[in-house]
């Protein structure tokens, strides 16, 4: 964030700034080929839940 507000000569909005000391939520990454079935996979998680 630091970098894109130097190079852009900005200030990165607050909500933005902050996520810097945020905890990561989300670690799951996929290929746009593979989204399909990431998504239905992941539904299905959630109902047996």
């Amino acid at each position: 964030m630091r970098v894109l507000e130097q190079a852009t000569n900005t200030v990165a909005p607050t909500q933005l700034a902050e996520l810097e000391s945020k905890p990561v939520r989300f670690e799951d990454v996929c290929d746009v080929d593979e989204m399909a079935s990431y998504v239905e996979s992941a539904a299905k998680r959630m109902s047996t839940n």
